[in-house]
């Protein structure tokens, strides 16, 4: 493969794998925001022990997870085809040889998503401290649990049949492999950037009058940065680890022309947002102009990050294999429906939240 992904293949996987990689960009956006952001509730302890306020974000996560929540899994579902139709058969092998143990995601979810209501609730035994921290680590560790669980199941997805054979023979529960600690915690590292972002945009929005809306910030403005650039250093230190774990052909496939001048996008994106937050931790504000390029950074690393994540799997998966599916799956038709519904969907999302945003600003309050 010498052209730049997703070009070099035939049109209906080119298809597949350019959608592939966009909502699942979408879906991780929502995403980072759940797991770095139940991280943070279940760290804010530590963090009031040095003295820094974190009343505010703790507020505005607490409001906002479940709906969060709820816009990830939705943003789930389409990566989640689109894997199925790519891939087929090594999705389907590895949710069989993981079997009860993947399945695990869904009461685990249902758990994680009824805990995020009862950080919303004030009744007298929830705000008894240690209650209150053990559910915020119990919410934390059940989203933790899914992200392991994804994880695990994308590397059992990419092995060869020596491996799954072996891996069904030993009637194991899980999959051990040396790569699933340090490409873990790239993606769990690389969650708090965005989220840092999510909440500088939620903080100038809703913030009243009497907080001086879309100004400084100055309370909130140095920890979201601290949060930026530590999840960037961190997520950049994983990286290299990972880096280092991998074959020949998996590097030659990152670096080389079908995903090289993404890896050097996804680079470039995250020293912008490096220099961006280092810029907010110095003037102590968060400026509409500044956040703005800094999400636009975000995005950019977000989809250089997703492409090189691609490239990987494909230096060991034969996608070859698997062209005259994609073409027979592409002949079914479904594209009119797909893009009608697509457009009528993303109207109504925006008529709703632009319905919404005006009945709350009738009544004296910003959203």
């Amino acid at each position: 493969m010498d052209a730049l992904f997703p070009f070099g293949f035939p049109e209906p996987t080119r298809f597949y794998l350019a959608l592939y990689v966009a909502t699942l960009v979408l879906h991780v956006v929502f995403m980072h925001y759940v797991l770095a952001g139940t991280a943070f509730l279940a760290g804010r302890g530590l963090l009031a022990r040095l003295g820094i306020d974190t009343e505010r974000p703790a507020y505005l996560l607490r409001e906002w997870m479940p709906l969060m929540l709820s816009a990830a899994i939705t943003a789930g579902i389409a990566p989640l085809l689109f894997v199925q139709i790519v891939y087929q058969e090594r999705f389907y092998t590895a949710n069989l040889l993981l079997f009860n143990r993947w399945m695990a995601i869904l009461p685990t979810l249902l758990i994680g998503f009824y805990m995020l209501y009862l950080l919303k609730v004030n009744a007298d035994v929830l705000k008894r401290p240690l209650i209150r921290q053990a559910i915020r680590v119990l919410t934390f560790v059940c989203f933790a649990f899914v992200a392991w669980s994804w994880t695990e199941n994308h590397l059992l997805s990419v092995q060869s049949l020596g491996v799954w054979t072996e891996h069904y023979a030993s009637g194991a529960l899980m999959f051990k492999t040396p790569e699933l600690a340090p490409r873990l915690a790239l993606w769990f590292c690389g969650s708090f950037p965005t989220l840092a972002a999510w909440l500088a945009w939620q903080i100038r929005l809703t913030a009243t009058d009497d907080e001086h809306r879309e100004i400084d910030h100055p309370s909130v403005a140095r920890l979201l940065a601290g949060i930026g650039l530590v999840g960037l250093l961190s997520a950049a230190l994983c990286a290299a680890a990972y880096y280092a774990m991998l074959g020949d052909a998996e590097r030659e496939l990152m670096t080389g022309p079908p995903a090289g001048p993404w890896f050097i996008i996804a680079i470039v994106g995250a020293v912008i947002q490096s220099a961006g937050w280092i810029v907010i931790w110095k003037q102590n504000a968060l400026p509409r102009g500044l956040l703005l390029i800094v999400s636009i950074a975000l995005l950019v690393t977000l989809c250089g990050t997703a492409v090189v994540r691609e490239a990987i799997r494909l230096a060991r998966v034969d996608i070859t294999t698997l062209y005259n599916a994609h073409t027979q799956a592409a002949a079914v038709s479904g594209l009119g429906a797909f893009v009608f519904f697509l457009v009528v969907n993303t109207a109504l999302m925006l008529f709703c939240i632009r319905l919404v945003r005006t009945k709350v600003e009738s009544r004296g309050t910003r959203v």
